[in-house]
């Protein structure tokens, strides 16, 4: 009877070693997973990055050495009046030389470019990625877009004031990129941040041409076209045609296209199916090589669904579209 007990004893405490011959248990399970396709999707997750710009902003003011006194003494609201002060910007000449990268309390510089391009950057990605977002409501989705805009300005207005001329960057960067390009300061001040902001007012609706996400929203169809990316932007064209659904809430009487000035500048365009038979406006060639095409429609279309469709005319292909706006 003792052995029966003590093999039934061993029996019980063997069990747990049966178990452990999976190796399950090994594999993670964490309690959220947090990453761009999984946070990006609603306004909570698009805060949460312009909560990143919050806080360099504040960062600039507060705190011992903060940035701030850096701009004061480059300007004349504080002028140090010593010269063996080693706490201070009282060697201007030396400490404004390019090849000064020090970021201490004498000098702040390195710190006002290297915040500057991250505050562009994350308001660039909300920019980006909340063309694939939900929101409550149109107010909601306002606060975002313009919340994301001010961040951005801001950092420009910083910028363009201490350093003069700098790159300018309007989309999220998603791939390696080292050829920038310098844009005048007042061309980015008065021009394309201003433009920026009016135009995100005026959209009605908005597709980005071979980015999967926008594409489906809107109901692609295409026979014989292609996806590809330049200048780190998504484009479709067609030997055939593509076409999508446009949806506003709101009334519209004018149809942009942003193409690329190597490409063919016509193509047949049908909106609701009626074909667009009015000549474009073409906007000047901006720095990387793209132009605007804007369209005055026949008649002013309402809230409502309306399909286009985009097809070769008289070419090989269409040009390469990398944006459609429905404007009011």
């Amino acid at each position: 009877m003792k052995h029966i007990k003590k093999c039934l004893i061993l029996a019980v405490a063997g069990l747990p070693l049966l178990n452990s011959c999976s190796d399950s248990w090994l594999e993670p399970k964490p309690l959220s997973i947090y990453t761009p396709e999984n946070t990006y999707v609603d306004a909570d997750g698009l805060y949460a990055a312009l909560v990143a710009c919050e806080r360099n902003m504040r960062h600039e003011f507060f705190g011992d050495q903060s940035p701030i006194l850096t701009e004061y003494y480059t300007s004349d609201v504080a002028v140090n009046g010593k010269t063996d002060e080693s706490g201070a910007l009282v060697d201007f000449d030396n400490y404004m030389l390019p090849t000064q990268t020090q970021n201490n309390a004498k000098n702040k510089m390195q710190w006002y470019w290297d915040e500057g391009f991250k505050g562009i950057k994350y308001a660039n990605i909300v920019l980006n990625r909340m063309k694939n977002a939900t929101f409550k409501d149109e107010a909601e989705e306002n606060a975002v877009r313009g919340a994301a805009y001010f961040q951005r300005a801001y950092r420009y207005y910083k910028l363009t004031h201490l350093f003069g001329d700098v790159p300018y960057l309007s989309q999220e960067i998603e791939t390696p990129k080292v050829d920038f390009y310098t844009y005048d300061r007042w061309s980015i001040l008065e021009q394309k941040e201003r433009k920026a902001m009016e135009l995100a007012n005026q959209t009605a609706d908005i597709i980005f041409p071979g980015e999967q996400q926008p594409e489906s929203d809107h109901g692609i169809r295409y026979e014989q076209a292609e996806t590809g990316t330049n200048r780190d932007r998504h484009f479709r064209r067609a030997k055939g045609w593509f076409g999508y659904t446009l949806k506003t809430s709101k009334e519209a009487n004018r149809l942009m296209i942003t193409t690329r000035k190597n490409d063919p500048m016509k193509v047949v365009i049908l909106l609701n199916n009626e074909k667009l038979t009015a000549a474009p406006t073409i906007s000047e060639t901006d720095q990387e090589g793209f132009v605007i095409l804007c369209y005055p429609l026949p008649q002013k279309l309402g809230a409502g669904n309306y399909p286009i469709r985009f097809s070769p005319d008289g070419t090989e292909w269409t040009p390469a579209i990398y944006e459609i706006r429905l404007l009011e």
